[in-house]
């Protein structure tokens, strides 16, 4: 069976101990092995705020797996299933990891460096004027001066 790249974002309760979070992160590494993924990297974002308030919190501790399972087996459905009935877990997410695309690809990021180095030294290539843009001509001044307004009589 083919074993796919996951990622899951967990997001747990921040007033818990470090102890506690690590033993969060340990109980849910448990249930990854157990139904037979594997977690390549584990990283650690910590204490960040919420969009929005999640049970009366305005942060949350966040944790991103990386995990490679089968996509037709029971590992995902079971690491939800976990998540959902956990109470030290607000939200939780699984995604399809997107090989070579990441930002910190080293690969791309010179290749994009690359490309953006020869659109800088090609001829024509610098900033457009605006095509909604007219300059409006100021009239020429005047050699006449106007008169002074008349001082009113007493």
């Amino acid at each position: 069976m083919p074993v796919r790249p996951y990622e899951l974002l967990v997001v747990l309760d921040p007033v818990r101990t470090e102890e506690q979070q690590k033993e969060s992160i340990e109980k849910i590494n448990e249930v990854i092995a157990k139904y037979g993924a594997t977690t390549t990297k584990v990283d650690v974002w910590g204490k960040r705020r919420l969009a929005y308030i999640i049970n009366k919190r305005r942060e949350g501790y966040y944790v991103c797996f990386q995990i490679e399972a089968d996509s037709v087996g029971k590992a995902l459905s079971e690491i939800d299933r976990h998540c959902k009935f956990s109470d030290d877990v607000f939200r939780h997410m699984v995604t399809s990891a997107v090989v070579g695309k990441s930002a910190g690809n080293p690969a791309l990021d010179r290749e994009r460096e690359e490309r953006m180095a020869r659109q800088d030294t090609r001829p024509g290539r610098g900033p457009r004027p605006r095509r909604d843009f007219t300059p409006v001509e100021q009239p020429a001044p005047s050699s006449e001066a106007e008169p002074a307004p008349a001082a009113p009589a007493e």
